[in-house]
């Protein structure tokens, strides 16, 4: 099971990386084709590529911190049950 998480987040993180970089293309093209706005368009496709590359780590942290979160939460209710 284990394996199969690792594939899928690995495939995930591929096709992210794929279409940061296809938008860079499309957005060199757009912007070859399109003199007037470059510069915009490019940053945009960087942002993209970067979100593609970090942002599968970074919904992972964020779900191990909100596991962790609700397990101390869970914690703290047991510990205040009076009887």
């Amino acid at each position: 099971m284990s394996q199969q998480k690792s594939y899928k987040r690995n495939k995930d993180e591929r096709f992210s990386i794929t279409m940061g970089i296809l938008l860079i293309a499309l957005t060199a093209i757009g912007a070859w084709l399109i003199p007037p706005m470059p510069a915009e368009g490019g940053l945009i496709g960087i942002f993209v590529l970067a979100y593609g590359i970090f942002g599968p780590s970074l919904r992972r942290r964020s779900d191990r911190n909100h596991r962790l979160s609700a397990r101390i939460a869970r914690q703290k209710a047991r510990e205040n049950v009076y009887w």
